[in-house]
């Protein structure tokens, strides 16, 4: 899975979602060990990756190696249209 999201193969990680991989496992690659995916995605500015994980599970309230919150990491996000859509986008469905 890290691989996958490290290199914007969404595919190739909602094919690993659906076969019961868990969202909110931490990553394991050397830049990211112990970093969890959706934090990983929000300060890569992956929309749509952030939108993947939620879809299947994700924990936006879960903190990251820095103790923030997936809300809090989309508080660095600008411009403001852009912070709103990641908002959006945790939001429970």
């Amino acid at each position: 899975m890290d691989f996958a999201l490290a290199a914007n193969r969404l595919d190739i990680a909602r094919v690993l979602l659906e076969l019961g991989w868990d969202p909110n496992r931490p990553m394991a690659t050397p830049a990211e060990s112990g970093e969890h995916p959706l934090a990983f995605l929000i300060i890569r500015r992956d929309i749509e990756g952030v939108r993947l994980l939620m879809e299947f599970g994700a924990d936006p309230q879960r903190v990251d190696s820095n103790g923030q919150s997936a809300f809090q990491l989309c508080e660095d996000i600008s411009p403001a249209d852009l912070r709103e859509q990641f908002l959006e986008a945790l939001a429970p469905q």
